[in-house]
């Protein structure tokens, strides 16, 4: 950037009186803790309620690049005070627009906005501000963000050479404050009334269903009003703008489509959708807080979504009209996981974002005598989990004297990689094996032992070694091995038993360890000897199950043996397996040429 440059926006910010944004000098590590700390309001003031209006301009052929928000927010201040912070980042706010209204109406405006650190909106008032109720009203522009966080504008399909575009927020850690300004911590909860103004082609999504549509027939625009959330923490709030249309009735879950969807699909969705609720129903006693939730169907091109309270986001790579065991399992995983954040995720919330995987916790392992020990819509802490944890343990009949669950894990958590446990055989004397152990610790032998494990593998006799243990071998290998604590032929010795390997737990390592890898083999220049080994043996491995496993589904196959076939075919082919490549030319040649018995 030139000088010039530089000097020609630090005038810019001097010479305006009327807007103020914040931009951010931790953008490429803004999620680090000690980033966050930096954006820790002070206490004193307490959100109560937002009442948040949002303008888009959705045309197709405006390329907008911003949208338009007022934001009202009723807060609590708790002591008297002269200012009050909250958080924004990339937001213009009016200055002139912004003021405080009191209780009993008396109306303040600051005397000064200020970005004291990134993130953190400073207002400054003449006056002491008396404890009480109060209103802060702003005015401003936000920007969409094309990837990542906070409010996406999105391509999602051109039509005619026009492009539409879908809106959507994902908000996660810290990314509300970019949409409208806020107490953006997931301990300060508060209620939300939405409204956003769009093309009357589109249609609104938020946490809440609709409460009431306004239309403009002049400027072809629709102003959708959602009902109040109950108490929610910012980063749950929810909101898109897509032209979709519904694509089934029940009356709870709603499944939207941009185009057209299998039947088949959305029936097999509805009902494991309503699995996954009747389970969570019996498992907690509980129902879902929300009085609705909508899956919206979106291009593969979103980012993953950070889950919104009442609204998830499906991926067209999740739809399927075929009987496709991996799919299947992809979606219901994604049904289960996301449901069970829906249902009781928010219920208990973090106290801050480092705490953030205590919900998924909750939402995971926790049974309804933990969800009734604590206050709806409250927030929890890790010390709450392992005061829990704690009790149970000295209750319970178990040898454990002085044992500190708080002290054990916080080790644990706080540490970057796993443990490791370095085993050094003394071959002159006698050993005593211990088979069948696993945990949550990588084990690094000497060579020479390294080997002897690989010749056990590559005998007959090598599921005497538990498959839990097998897998975990291949892991470790591979692990020390891109620590460079490990030698690439003795990971080659202890992969090579594969190909008579028909176990999918021990198999699942090396697939992953096949996702990692393929991307070296498609650099420009010639492949190196060490790549080479490591494709043939890749290629020698997969063959030897396929053969092993058959290369045709059968209707007496488990789920999981064809899951493991289509895997197994997916990086033959991708590892470059003439066989592999000309079975399915083969089979894309038949059914190109019987489009209506696949259809």
């Amino acid at each position: 950037m030139s000088t010039a440059v530089i000097f020609l926006k630090c005038l810019l910010l001097i010479a305006s009186p009327i807007f103020i944004t914040a931009t951010d000098s931790c953008a490429k590590n803004e999620t680090d803790e000690k980033c966050l700390s930096n954006y820790r309001l002070p206490p004193g003031v307490l959100p109560i309620h937002y009442d948040i209006r949002l303008k888009l301009y959705t045309h197709d052929d405006v390329e907008k690049t911003t949208f338009g928000g007022e934001t009202n927010i009723t807060i609590k201040i708790l002591y008297g005070t002269q200012y009050i912070s909250l958080h924004s980042l990339k937001l213009e706010i009016n200055q002139l627009k912004t003021k405080l209204i009191y209780e009993n109406g008396t109306i303040y405006t600051p005397i000064e906005h200020r970005h004291r650190v990134p993130h953190v909106l400073v207002l400054y008032f003449t006056n002491t501000l008396l404890p009480g109720f109060y209103t802060l009203c702003f005015k401003y522009m936000g920007y969409f963000s094309e990837k990542g966080q906070g409010f996406l504008k999105i391509p999602d399909r051109k039509i005619h050479n026009k492009m539409k575009w879908m809106f959507v927020t994902q908000f996660d850690k810290i990314a509300a404050r970019q949409t409208f300004p806020c107490w953006d911590e997931p301990a300060l909860k508060a209620t939300f009334n939405v409204s956003v103004e769009h093309h009357l082609r589109y249609l609104a999504f938020s946490t809440m269903p609709i409460r009431e549509e306004r239309y403009n027939d002049r400027d072809l625009m629709v102003l959708s009003h959602f009902k109040k959330t109950p108490l929610m923490s910012t980063h749950l709030l929810g909101i898109a703008v897509i032209e979709v249309g519904r694509c089934n009735n029940d009356s709870i879950f709603h499944i939207w489509c941009r185009q057209n969807v299998p039947m088949d699909f959305v029936h097999n969705l509805t009902q494991q959708y309503r699995t996954v609720a009747n389970h969570l129903i019996r498992y907690t006693k509980t129902i879902m807080k929300l009085p609705k939730l909508d899956i919206i169907i979106v291009p593969d091109n979103v980012p993953n979504n950070s889950s919104s309270w009442g609204m998830l986001l499906l991926k067209d790579s999740l739809i399927t009209n075929e009987n496709n065991e991996i799919q299947k399992i992809n979606l219901i995983s994604f049904i289960a996981h996301e449901m069970a954040k829906q249902w009781f995720g928010s219920v208990v919330g973090p106290t801050w974002w480092s705490d953030m995987w205590l919900s998924n916790g909750f939402a995971l392992y926790f049974k309804l005598y933990i969800l009734d020990q604590v206050t709806q819509f409250g927030s929890a802490t890790p010390d709450d989990f392992w005061d829990t944890m704690q009790t149970v343990l000295n209750e319970a009949n178990i040898k454990f004297k002085h044992f500190e669950i708080k002290e054990v894990m916080h080790i644990w958590l706080n540490q970057t990689t796993y443990p490791m446990v370095q085993v050094r055989r003394k071959y002159e004397i006698s050993e005593t094996t211990i088979s069948h152990y696993d945990g949550y610790y990588r084990v690094n032998y000497d060579a020479k032992n390294w080997e002897k494990i690989a010749d056990c593998l590559d005998s007959d006799e090598f599921t005497k070694i538990h498959v839990m243990n097998r897998a975990q071998l291949i892991d470790d290998a591979y692990y020390f091995l891109v620590e460079k604590h490990l030698d690439f032929h003795i990971f080659l010795q202890i992969t090579s038993y594969l190909s008579k390997e028909v176990d999918y737990i021990a198999w699942l390592p090396m697939f992953r360890i096949l996702s990692y890898q393929w991307k070296f083999f498609l650099l420009p220049f010639g492949e190196p000897a060490v790549l080479y080994a490591l494709r043939v043996q890749i290629l020698d491995s997969l063959n030897g199950l396929v053969r092993n496993i058959g290369y045709e589904d059968d209707s007496a196959d488990d789920g999981i043996t064809k899951l493991m076939r289509g895997t197994a075919l997916t990086w033959a082919c991708t590892y470059g397996d003439l066989l592999c490549e000309k079975r399915a030319v083969y089979k894309l040649s038949q059914r190109i040429d019987n489009l209506e018995q696949y259809t």
